[in-house]
């Protein structure tokens, strides 16, 4: 499990950095603010032998996803003022929201699915190639 998990953290940062190269981040377009849903609103980690390796923090209007092996973290109302980027978000049920984002020719969907009233996974999918990190755990 654990190096299952390492390898699909692993892609999924390659994925977030091809999306991230893409982007003129110095160039700051209009503010996007999310509707995320209050299911998801708190801290939630992927914990290894004691060990935070992920964690994604929710509030009413933003996301930010801290891959902290890596030092690597997206902040998601952030990186949507950059200009060419385009965000947009789902509710599609109870228990699955989404967010994509796209930059010219990229395009990244993240799908977060509630498993309990304590855990999600998070699906990142990068113009069809798809990676989940299971087992967020709400602290």
């Amino acid at each position: 499990m654990r190096k299952k998990t390492f390898i699909s953290l692993t892609i999924v940062l390659v994925m977030l950095a091809t999306l991230v190269a893409g982007c003129d981040l110095s160039m700051m377009g209009g503010i996007k603010n999310l509707s995320t849903p209050s299911w998801t609103h708190g801290k939630w980690e992927i914990r290894v032998d004691g060990e935070t390796i992920s964690s994604l923090i929710f509030s009413k209007d933003n996301i930010i996803l801290n891959i902290e092996a890596t030092g690597i973290g997206l902040d998601f109302k952030e990186f949507g003022t950059s200009s060419g980027v385009k965000m947009s978000e789902e509710v599609v049920s109870n228990s699955i929201y989404k967010v994509t984002m796209t930059d010219n020719n990229q395009s990244i969907e993240y799908k977060f699915s509630k498993t309990s009233d304590t855990t999600l996974d998070m699906e990142a999918n990068t113009n069809g190639l798809i990676q989940i990190l299971y087992d967020y755990t709400k602290y």
